[in-house]
C-alpha cells in the first residue's frame, strides 16, 4: 500500500498535461471550435469516466437484444481492444462474445476509426448505433450518451491518469444524458455526489448470473446451478476482476480461490 502511495505522488505531476489536453479538447467541442461529424443514424453512447470495466460492453450487448426484439437495423461500433485481424476482418475477444450472443441479428464496426465504419454501416441500412466506449470519443456526434459509473470504484481514486484511474475529470459527467451506476440497486451518497456535476437521470444496475456452463475436453456439457458446483478456483481478465469474485460469491459459488490477469489477456493462442 506505501508503494502505491509513493507511485501516485511520482506519477501525479504526469496528470497536469495529460488534464490540460482532456479539457482543451473538451473546451474546442463546447465552443463548436472543433466540430462533431454526424451520421444518418441515431446514436447513443455508452462509455464512463474510468479506465477498466464499468459493464459497458453488457450494456451494449443489453441494448442490441432490445433492438433485435424491436427488430431494429441495429450496429455496434467497437475500437476492438487489443483486436487482431479475421477471415471476418477486424475482431476481440469482446467482439467475439458479442457476435456469439447476439449472431446475425446486429451489425458490428471494428476499428480505430469508428466514423468510417459508421458510415459503412449506415450505407447497409443500419440506423441504430451503439458506440461502444464512446464517451471519450467525442468527435463523433451522438444523440444521447450513456455514462456508466462502478460503485465498486467510482471514480478510480479521484485522479487523472496515470496516477489514477479517472480519463477526465468528474465535471465531464455534465455532458451525460443518462448515468447508470452499476454493481448497485442503492447508493444515496455516490447518487448526491454525481448530483454536484450531472444532472441527468440516475438508474442502478446489477449483474445477474444467467447460467454456468459445465465443459469437459473443450465440450459443453451442460448446465450446472451453483449449489451442485465443488470448490470453484476463479480466474479472469477484466477491468474489475474483484468484482467478478464477489459476484460469484453473491450468486451462492463456492470460490475457494483465484487469480487475477490483465484486461483483455489471451489465455490460448
Amino acid at each position: 500500500m506505501k508503494f502505491e502511495a509513493f507511485l501516485k505522488w511520482i506519477l501525479w505531476p504526469l496528470t497536469l498535461p495529460y488534464g490540460a489536453v482532456v479539457r482543451l479538447k473538451a473546451f474546442l467541442y463546447r465552443k463548436g471550435i472543433r466540430h462533431q461529424r454526424r451520421l444518418d443514424a441515431f446514436v447513443i453512447s455508452v462509455g464512463n469516466l474510468t479506465a477498466g470495466g464499468t459493464g459497458k460492453t453488457p450494456m451494449a450487448m443489453w441494448m442490441a437484444q432490445r433492438f433485435i426484439a424491436e427488430e431494429k437495423s441495429c450496429g455496434i461500433l467497437t475500437r476492438g481492444y487489443r483486436g487482431e485481424e479475421s477471415s471476418s476482418g477486424s475482431t476481440s475477444d469482446e467482439v467475439r462474445m458479442l457476435r456469439s450472443r447476439l449472431g446475425d441479428g446486429v451489425a458490428f464496426g471494428v476499428s480505430a476509426d469508428r466514423y468510417a465504419q459508421a458510415c459503412q454501416l449506415v450505407a447497409r441500412g443500419i440506423r441504430w448505433l451503439i458506440l461502444d466506449d464512446g464517451f471519450q470519443h467525442v468527435n463523433l456526434a451522438r444523440d444521447v450518451d450513456i455514462v456508466l459509473v462502478d460503485a465498486t470504484n467510482p471514480f478510480g481514486g479521484g485522479h487523472l491518469l496515470p496516477a489514477g484511474r479517472l480519463r477526465e475529470p468528474r465535471s465531464a459527467l455534465a455532458r451525460a444524458d443518462i448515468v447508470v451506476i452499476t454493481r448497485s440497486d442503492r447508493s444515496p451518497a455516490l447518487d448526491t455526489m454525481i448530483r454536484r456535476y450531472s444532472a441527468a437521470p440516475i438508474f442502478h444496475a446489477q449483474t445477474r448470473l444467467d447460467s454456468i456452463q459445465s465443459f469437459n475436453d473443450g465440450q459443453l456439457t451442460g448446465t450446472v446451478a451453483p449449489d451442485q458446483l465443488p470448490s470453484v478456483f476463479a480466474f479472469c481478465g477484466i477491468g474489475n476482476p474483484a468484482a467478478f469474485v464477489a459476484d460469484l460469491r453473491r450468486w451462492g459459488v463456492p470460490v475457494v480461490g483465484h487469480r487475477f490477469f490483465p484486461d483483455h489477456h489471451r489465455f490460448t493462442d
